[in-house]
């Protein structure tokens, strides 16, 4: 086990290196090294993903690496449209460089120690179809307006989480979109308040509503 944990280490190393010197690296569209221990590669996952600009696919759950750098001064990996870094232990605030991976669509976030705001930058994420953020415990405040413009958003978990306030805003913006496409809706497990919107009704393809323990 032991073996495999260092040789994933070793390979996102390799990964660096090449591209340091641009080889190869333009072909890497999917990327997975889920369960791998890249402890040791915490510091610097996020620049060496960053040199693969065909990046399609990122799967690094469950890899302990506990870093989620908030600035990337440049973004390389703009194709990219699944990402998951669940599980990973990251202790900071959602970074402002997820924004403008504008081709997600599935981002998967959760079980972290993700806190502060939700904000309203996620609106820009326009592709989304499903975005789990739940697990993180601290990530608080109302849910921002904004995310009610993800008309093509099938699945939202924020469960087991803070988040406070009324959901009337955000379920009004989005029961606006041409065609609501929300199938999943899970907020159990937060501080919620307030009723439920009479707007709630035009969400047509809901399916499953989870407002538990608020």
């Amino acid at each position: 086990m032991a073996h495999s944990h260092t040789s994933a280490s070793i390979l996102l190393l390799v990964l660096l290196e090449t591209a340091t010197f641009g080889f190869c690296t333009a072909d890497v569209h999917f990327l997975n090294l889920g369960g791998a221990n890249l402890t040791k590669a915490a510091p610097y996952w996020l620049p060496t993903v960053n040199m693969l600009p065909s990046l399609v696919e990122l799967h690094l759950p469950g890899c302990g690496l506990s870093i989620l750098p908030l600035t990337l001064p440049q973004i390389n990996f703009t194709s990219l449209s699944v990402l998951d870094l669940s599980a990973n232990g990251f202790n900071s605030t959602l970074s402002p460089w997820f924004f403008n991976l504008t081709e997600l669509v599935n981002l998967d976030i959760s079980m972290n120690n993700l806190n502060g705001a939700l904000p309203e930058t996620l609106g820009s994420l326009t592709r989304l179809k499903n975005l789990d953020l739940s697990e993180n415990s601290n990530i608080g405040g109302q849910l921002p307006r904004n995310l009610g413009m993800l008309c093509n958003l099938q699945s939202l978990k924020l469960s087991v989480n803070n988040v406070t306030g009324e959901i009337t805003d955000f379920i009004d913006s989005l029961s606006g979109c041409t065609n609501t496409s929300i199938k999943t809706l899970d907020l159990g497990y937060n501080s919620l308040t307030g009723h439920l919107p009479n707007s709630l009704g035009y969400l047509t393809n809901l399916r499953i509503l989870i407002l538990r323990s608020n």
